[in-house]
Parts: structure tokens; C-alpha cells; sequence
């Protein structure tokens, strides 16, 4: 399929002020956007590609209605869209229909007087699905509405348009975690942090703990092809919208001294670098996904990843900086865990670092506020 990329038509002048352009940026439950906050540092990041540009962020209210938009329209140009399902799961049970068509009402007036609507599509859905059609609904509202919509691949670019019309979709990467996770700790002092022997072949999970993640799936894997001294480390942010995983994955590992499960509902920036450093490849086995922000940030500390050839994660690497398999084989997760034993790690931490700093934030800002102006192709 050809991609999707190609001119934008400007839909209006944009209004700014003497100090430059400000818009709203929905993100995360709280809304941080400072680097070193408890959010997702995604926003943050981009917040700081933006200001180089005289663009500031500040998090939207997923509540917003018609005074709020007017309220704030004389100094405010923007409102970029990520995680869409959250503008109507925030009520209580049984309210998802009115919130979104309270939000289809809104976004319309937005529009009508005079923000520009920008959508960056993470996902083709939420992960846990428990309004299916109204997903499906919301997407299609969005990409008619958005005056720019973003994806990070073009396989995802390709989706957006073939499901709901969206023509033209830019492609724009996910940037890096370099410059917010410390890197300073070498190996040696790593894996005495985590009490490791020297000689242990140590895979790797990191991320939230939630169903899609695959994490299940990558304990039965591993008990099938661990060796005497391998060791599966799991280093797991806890989530409330996984009911009873936990559980269900202490039961699997356990009488295992080879299954190793460090749990937090926040890990500071600064122990990372111990789990990920002492590691000799990560292992991050989506049931489903569009873009990893784990993977990438994997990448960025020399770590050797195994993925599957899903989503965005097929353009994401290649066989010199990991290993990718087919998820809908039999047998293939187990495979690739015995394939990533046999491979030159250090050249493949070496690749998988220079990919990640291919995903430089100047670059993705420089796009994005071209996007926020009207530009006709994000550049």
C-alpha cells in the first residue's frame, strides 16, 4: 500500500500572541508534562521540542466542554489529542455514551471557533476495550474533525487511512528516553545491584503491568527453554485495570528462584538503568500493539530487544539490533528467546543504541510545531 504522507491543505490562520503560540496537550490522568514527573515523559519531552519553537503546552482537562474552550480561546491555538477512549470513561458506569457524544458536541464547537485539532495515534484502540463500538466511533469522529493526524509508523499511517479515512496521516517518530533515564551504571555494578551472578544469561521485562503486555505468555516461554543459570527478570509498574494478573503471574513463577518479579506503582527514572543494564536482552511480547515507548526506550540503553512483528515494532528494528518473530506462530516466542542467546550482543546493543538516537526530540519538534502552523507537510 503507498504510504499515506503527502500535503495537508491549511484549514485557517491560527491565532498567537506576541509570546508565541500556546495549546492544550491531553495526556496522562494528572496531566504532568515536566520532565522528571510521574507521567509518561513522552509529553514532556515533546513539550520541551515545542518550546524551542515558542510553542508551550499545558495538560488539557479531559472534561472540557463549550465555556472552557471559549474561556481560553484568546490564548490558546491548540488541542493535540492522544489517548481518545479517555474522554468517555471517565464518568461512572454507564455514562460512556452520553461522555462521548458530550465530546463529539464539543470537539465540533472547537473547531468551529478557530483551534486546531491535532490527533496522535498511539493505538488503533484502547487495550482494554470495554466500549468496542464507541471506540470505533470516536476514531472515525477524530480523524474527520483533526486538521493533522500523527502516527508513528507507517503501518500505522496506513491503518488510520484505510479505517477511517484519514488522508493525508504524517509520520512522525516516537522520540527517544535518553536524555531523561540516567545511563551511568555498568554492568558489573548492575547486576550486583540486583544480586545477579556474572554468568547468568538475564532476559529482561519492563513496563506496566496489564494484559496485552504478554507477560503470561513470556514466563510459559521462558520455562520452556531456560537453561540451569538463565534468569527472567520482571520489573513491573502496577496497574488497577489488571484485575488478578498478578496473581495469576506469582502462581506461574513460583518455586522458580530463575523468575525474578519486582513490582512498584512507580519506579523513579534512576533505577532503570539498574534493571536494564544488568540485563542481557529484553523480552516484550504484545499480545497487540501500534507503538512502544518500552522498546524504544530499551534501544536507548544498548539492550538487544525481542519483539513481535507487530504494529509499528516491524519498522522499529531489525536483525542487528535484535530479534523479530511471528506472533501467530506456534512456538515462535520460545524460539526467539533461544535466538537472542546466540546472537553478538554487543553489536547488537551498539546498533540497538544508534537506532534510538535516530529518534531525536529536535526532529519530531521541528514537525510537530509545523503541524500546530498549518504547514502543508510537518516539515
Amino acid at each position: 500500500m503507498a504510504s499515506p504522507v503527502a500535503d495537508l491543505p491549511i484549514a485557517r490562520p491560527i491565532r498567537q500572541t506576541a509570546a508565541g503560540m500556546r495549546g492544550f496537550f491531553f495526556w496522562e490522568s494528572g496531566g504532568d508534562l515536566r520532565l522528571g514527573g510521574r507521567s509518561n515523559q513522552y509529553g514532556a519531552l515533546l513539550a520541551r521540542s515545542l518550546r524551542r519553537h515558542g510553542i508551550d503546552l499545558e495538560p488539557g482537562d479531559y472534561a472540557f466542554g463549550a465555556d472552557w474552550l471559549e474561556r481560553s480561546r484568546p490564548d490558546y491555538s491548540v488541542l493535540h489529542l492522544n489517548w481518545l477512549d479517555r474522554f468517555y470513561i471517565q464518568g461512572q458506569p454507564g455514562e460512556a455514551l452520553g461522555e462521548f457524544a458530550r465530546f463529539a458536541e464539543t470537539l465540533i464547537h472547537a473547531k468551529r471557533i478557530g483551534y486546531r485539532i491535532v490527533w496522535t495515534v498511539h493505538n488503533l484502540f484502547p487495550h482494554e476495550r470495554a466500549h468496542p463500538e464507541l471506540d470505533r466511533l470516536v476514531n472515525l469522529l477524530v480523524a474527520r474533525e483533526a486538521d493533522a493526524v500523527i502516527a508513528h509508523c507507517r503501518y500505522g499511517a496506513e491503518q488510520i487511512t484505510r479505517r477511517y479515512g484519514a488522508d493525508p496521516v504524517h509520520v512522525i517518530p516516537h522520540g527517544h528516553f535518553m536524555d531523561v533515564f540516567p545511563d551511568r551504571v555498568a554492568r558489573p555494578e548492575a547486576r550486583a545491584r540486583l544480586g545477579i551472578d556474572g554468568d547468568r544469561f538475564a532476559y529482561l521485562y519492563f513496563g506496566n503491568l496489564r494484559e496485552y503486555k504478554g507477560v503470561e505468555e513470556l514466563i510459559a516461554a521462558f520455562r520452556q527453554i531456560a537453561r540451569p543459570h538463565d534468569l527472567l527478570v520482571l520489573m513491573m509498574k502496577t496497574n488497577a485495570r489488571a484485575p488478578g494478573l498478578m496473581e495469576r503471574l506469582t502462581a506461574g513463577a513460583r518455586d522458580r528462584s530463575s523468575i525474578r518479579i519486582y513490582t512498584s506503582d512507580f519506579f523513579a527514572e534512576e533505577e532503570f538503568q539498574f534493571y536494564l543494564n544488568a540485563a542481557d536482552a529484553a523480552v516484550l511480547p504484545f499480545r497487540e500493539v501500534m507503538t512502544s515507548g518500552t522498546a524504544i526506550q530499551a534501544l536507548g540503553f544498548g539492550l538487544p530487544v525481542v519483539l513481535p512483528r507487530r504494529g509499528c515494532l516491524a519498522e522499529l528494528i531489525d536483525e542487528t539490533m535484535g530479534v523479530l518473530y511471528d506472533p501467530d506462530a506456534p512456538g515462535a516466542l520460545p524460539a526467539a528467546m533461544r535466538r537472542v542467546r546466540e546472537i553478538d550482543l554487543e553489536a547488537a546493543g551498539s546498533a540497538a543504541r544508534a537506532r534510538a538516537r535516530r529518534f531525536d526530540w529536535n526532529e519530531v519538534g521541528d514537525r510537530t510545531a509545523a503541524l500546530y502552523r498549518g504547514a502543508t507537510d510537518g516539515r
